[in-house]
């Protein structure tokens, strides 16, 4: 079965402790480490020496004495995250690729969380091992809401950021062949790939770390980024309008908040700064609403699924990822105009909040998403040995089922209890492989199980 070699992010403790709650891509990674060693997947984690202890084996590339002659005087709490310099940077990218080319194997998965910032590590693992092994890795960027990458395996976390990249790729085209003219090939290349190896699989979140209260309290919210175009200021004036409570959460000091509102603090906002886990944990569960007025194509949006998560609806902007998961009427209203956020804020009782919640939890929930990177692990795989035109007839239509959504509860327990019993009979199948004389193994098995024994003595070999 393939390993999957997670690399942490680099400025980063791959920690739930504050300030490191506050890094979406961490907490992304330590979700990831959890769901997926649930299903039976071996992860081997590169990181601080510092982070928690997450059930699988941490390799530490990186010290605490790093971080702290790196960042010796920053309060991330109050500030964004750096990152790109000091020696935290300079020995996650010296020691991760020597960690990972005595523990890598073909067929392996290299998850480079951070996008770019892992291509370096990537980059000088591929020069460390031979070109067999190194042909045989799969080099995957799991969490793609940014808009430059490296990889030859994506997994977007919306279809508009993917298809972003693609439209990008369309107009390089059209400048590389004005006029009829062949200015270059490289582009031409992308624009007519379709890329089977690409994936969207939605942002996710733990159900135990939120809390459901159907009754809300008389205030809204705003958690995310300190910034002008994460609609800040629409949140201050819908609670002006609306004459609410507006608390707000985020890495920055009031100062520069009220720089950002271009205003002093009004009586009716109460700004938090950076808030740990426990408190977003309430923050989500009490408030009526949560404001997200993204100016931006949002690429994943973690804060609408916290949100939802919490039974507490979210009013967006209609853009990005939201046309995608924030279901109209059911976990909250899209938006076009100020006027139509104030017309949602009157009508948010109409959305019912166990509604939201089960909705939120059948198809985002850590045990569901982990089913879909599963899917996609076994994807990758078929299509680098069978090939994009191999079929099978006869196969079950839980062969699509990654892509169905809503899911009911049924539906939900349904594949999971397939994925894990596969999962099991696949582990068992190696352990007989392991302690059994192949040749009277063989003779005994059925044709399935068969074939399995061969496909794991072939990906051994």
């Amino acid at each position: 079965m393939q390993t999957l070699h997670l690399l942490g992010i680099p400025h980063t403790i791959t920690s739930r402790q504050s300030p490191w709650n506050c890094c979406a891509f961490t907490q992304k990674a330590i979700k990831f480490t959890e769901m997926m060693s649930k299903l039976g997947w071996e992860i081997i984690l590169y990181s601080n020496e510092k982070s928690d202890d997450l059930g699988c084996e941490l390799v530490p590339v990186t010290s605490e004495k790093d971080f702290r002659s790196t960042y010796p005087d920053e309060d991330f709490t109050k500030e964004q995250f750096k990152f790109g310099y000091g020696a935290m940077h300079d020995n996650f990218h010296a020691n991760t690729p020597k960690a990972l080319a005595k523990r890598v194997s073909a067929g392996d998965v290299i998850l480079a969380s951070w996008g770019t910032g892992h291509m370096k590590v990537v980059n000088t693992l591929l020069d460390e091992v031979n070109s067999d092994l190194g042909s045989n890795l799969y080099i995957v960027e799991p969490f793609i809401g940014y808009p430059t990458t490296f990889s030859p395996f994506r997994i977007y976390e919306s279809y508009s950021r993917l298809n972003t990249d693609i439209g990008a790729l369309n107009r390089s085209f059209d400048i590389k062949f004005h006029d009829g003219v062949e200015h270059g090939s490289y582009e031409a290349r992308h624009y007519t790939d379709p890329r089977h190896e690409d994936f969207v699989i939605p942002p996710y979140f733990d159900p135990a770390e939120f809390e459901y209260k159907y009754d809300k309290d008389d205030y809204y919210l705003f958690i995310g980024r300190i910034t002008e175009s994460k609609g800040l200021k629409e949140a201050v004036k819908l609670a002006e309008v609306m004459d609410k409570k507006l608390i707000v959460c985020g890495q920055a000091t009031p100062e520069e908040f009220e720089q950002v509102i271009g205003q002093q603090t009004p009586p009716f906002v109460e700004f938090l700064g950076a808030v740990d886990i426990e408190m977003r944990k309430i923050l989500y569960r009490d408030a009526e609403l949560v404001c997200m007025f993204t100016y931006y194509p949002e690429p994943g949006g973690n804060v609408f699924f916290e949100a939802i998560a919490s039974g507490t609806p979210v009013i967006t902007s209609n853009r990005g990822i939201f046309p995608e998961v924030n279901h109209q009427g059911i976990t909250g209203w899209r938006c076009k105009s100020f006027r139509n956020i104030v017309t949602a804020a009157e009508n948010i009782h109409l959305i019912d909040n166990e509604v939201c919640r089960e909705y939120a939890i059948n198809n985002f929930s850590c045990d569901r998403v982990a089913l879909i990177f599963d899917a996609y692990f076994q994807h990758i795989t078929r299509l680098r040995e069978d090939g994009y035109w191999h079929f099978e007839k006869g196969l079950s239509v839980a062969e699509l089922d990654w892509l169905m959504r809503p899911y009911t509860a049924e539906q939900t327990a349904e594949y999971t209890e397939t994925v894990v019993k596969r999962m099991q009979e696949k582990r068992k199948i190696i352990a007989k492989i392991e302690e059994t004389n192949i040749t009277d193994l063989l003779a005994k098995a059925d044709e399935a199980t068969k074939q399995e024994i061969l496909k794991h003595l072939k990906e051994e070999a």
